[in-house]
């Protein structure tokens, strides 16, 4: 297993230009400037997801492009979220593609009428992320493709890759769900008691410790990043467009996800293609323990990039963090595309 910091990167970062917007201006901005930049330049479509759901998803294809990205959100996220990131990403010469997972952003929900994180089997997220993949992005047709991911993004698209191993050249996991904090509870006996209470029939219930969503919620309580300006970006755009917010999760999700990373965890070679995972220092959703398992029975060049001061949502934490980053993922981007 290949092990990385960011100060082994430093070379590399400090001859990429610091990305478009500042954080200081990014809560003034999101709204007026790159929010709109998204919704002008990509196009907005869906297709049928597993058990007939429709799943939307956004793309921008560019002339000649030097191959494609795939953006993949994590678990409640809009792909709307992720706006900041395509501005950024604008002029990197690649067409790019963002998913709403199943309940999320404008993809139909799962629990209609709740804020609930729901899913009945985590199995339909790799369903619906592999049609979306294959007869949608069809990366076969371009020249270089990487997934870029986060959280249970990482998850999902690290089923998706050990099922397809060939069908995406790279990938980069930002605190990927390869193993879950269960906290005091631990995963054996979180596992245990999520399906108990599933199968007591309160899988849609919310999972004990499981909040509703809070609008506006005071940046002092959150847990996963430390720029306020893209906390309240986050909290503007939820604003906005409230039939996106998400909360928290129900037994079922919880049961789901346990079940599927511990599976995840136990596989040789979940990784075929160069990798790179992304691990904060402060992240207190995932353990570290889990990323570091997966590359260990990966055959392909798997390597963990630490950010010792990041919380969990690294491409959206301050910007001595992001920053780095996305250095690092074009970094990767041209490395990988010379293979």
């Amino acid at each position: 297993m290949l092990k990385l910091t960011i100060a082994f990167l430093a070379i590399a970062i400090a001859s990429i230009n610091a990305f478009a917007i500042p954080e200081a201006q990014v809560a003034s901005k999101f709204m007026s400037e790159i929010l709109p930049y998204m919704k002008s330049n990509y196009t907005r479509s869906q297709f049928e997801g597993a058990g007939g759901l429709k799943i939307n998803y956004f793309y921008r294809q560019v002339e000649n492009p030097k191959g494609v990205i795939i953006v993949t959100p994590g678990q409640g996220e809009a792909s709307l979220k992720y706006a900041e990131l395509l501005y950024d990403m604008k002029d990197w010469g690649y067409s790019i593609y963002i998913i709403d997972h199943r309940g999320q952003g404008l993809s139909d929900k799962t629990l209609p009428g709740t804020t609930r994180s729901h899913v009945r089997k985590f199995e339909h997220y790799i369903q619906d992320y592999t049609k979306f993949v294959t007869e949608i992005v069809h990366p076969e047709n371009y020249r270089h493709s990487m997934i870029v991911a986060h959280s249970m993004g990482g998850a999902i698209a690290s089923g998706f890759l050990q099922q397809n191993p060939t069908a995406i050249k790279a990938a980069v996991l930002s605190a990927p769900m390869i193993e879950i904090n269960t906290g005091k509870w631990g995963p054996i006996l979180a596992s245990l008691f999520s399906n108990l209470l599933n199968f007591a029939g309160k899988s849609t219930d919310l999972a004990p410790g499981q909040s509703p969503y809070v609008a506006n919620a005071p940046f002092a309580n959150n847990m996963v990043t430390s720029s306020e300006a893209r906390h309240q970006a986050k909290v503007s755009l939820y604003n906005a467009m409230p039939e996106m917010a998400v909360g928290g999760a129900t037994v079922s999700w919880v049961k789901e996800s346990l079940n599927f990373t511990t599976a995840l965890r136990q596989k040789d070679s979940v990784y075929s293609v160069p990798t790179r995972i992304f691990q904060g220092g402060r992240d207190e959703l995932v353990m570290p323990r889990g990323h570091n398992q997966i590359c260990a029975l990966s055959r392909a060049v798997c390597g963990i990039v630490k950010f010792p001061e990041a919380q969990h949502e690294i491409l959206m934490e301050k910007d001595s963090i992001r920053n780095s980053a996305l250095a690092t993922i074009k970094s990767f981007l041209q490395e990988t595309a010379n293979q």
